[in-house]
């Protein structure tokens, strides 16, 4: 058939062909392109967070640099790599710990493969190592163990203590607790939106990306009415003006 006609033709082509060449591996260590992954790649292509390119930085320094970081990419093996993360697994690292390296290597030498820098992938395959990490179990406080924390704090850190009052009240992240502005408070509804949190001094979306309603009792809502008024009177009695939506929670 036509087919058959094509499908021999095709073959022949392919056996006079001339053999396809090897890409060309060029040289470089895997502290010089790690750091081009991170910043140009996953910062600057894929958008993650600064604070994951951080995290990264910080376990490829402390985990791999010493062992890894002077090697040239291409030379960098899978027992080499089963070595590195033996010794988090030796140090009692849990295994999401371990499985964050994963998430960093394995895109890592795909990258560094495609730009002609390893001739393969040596994480293609790799199963991360059994962990012998053992969680500890965190109790929180009970309901008088917390007021009396809290007490503690009305007397030591005055300043501090209404952010902690909110902090038990909702269960709020530390991050979106200090990100709050005042039009996010709504008394008649008794109600907080949260919609930003902070990271450094840089205000971006919450951990879910997600806008979300908190419901607080009376009490605590007058607590944080009484803060911006406070606010207001330092910043008359100071002579200084308040932007227009000031964050609750803050010491300028």
């Amino acid at each position: 058939s036509e087919a058959t006609k094509a499908l021999a033709t095709f073959v022949a082509d392919l056996r006079g062909a001339a053999p396809v060449p090897e890409p060309e591996v060029y040289n470089a260590t895997v502290d010089e392109t790690i750091e081009v992954f991170l910043v140009e790649h996953l910062l600057g292509e894929k958008g993650r967070e600064p604070r994951t390119i951080y995290d990264y930085r910080q376990l490829h320094a402390k985990w791999f640099s010493a062992e890894i970081g002077h090697r040239l990419v291409r030379d960098v093996d899978e027992p080499i790599l089963d070595a590195a993360f033996g010794r988090m697994r030796a140090a009692g690292l849990s295994r999401s710990r371990m499985n964050q390296a994963k998430s960093l290597y394995r895109p890592f030498f795909r990258w560094a493969t495609k730009r002609g820098l390893a001739v393969r992938n040596p994480m293609a395959d790799f199963q991360l190592p059994t962990s012998t990490y053992v969680s500890s179990e965190r109790t929180p406080p009970e309901t008088d163990e917390l007021c009396t924390l809290l007490a503690a704090a009305v007397e030591v850190v005055p300043d501090v203590a209404p952010l902690l009052v909110l902090g038990a009240a909702t269960g709020m992240r530390r991050g979106e607790l200090v990100g709050i502005r005042r039009s996010r408070i709504h008394p008649l509804q008794q109600r907080i939106t949260v919609d930003a949190a902070v990271e450094g001094r840089r205000v971006k979306s919450t951990k879910t990306r997600k806008e979300r309603s908190l419901f607080v009792d009376e009490e605590t809502m007058a607590m944080l009415i009484r803060l911006g008024r406070h606010q207001n009177e330092a910043a008359a009695l100071a002579e200084l003006s308040l932007v227009d939506d000031p964050f609750l929670f803050t010491r300028e």
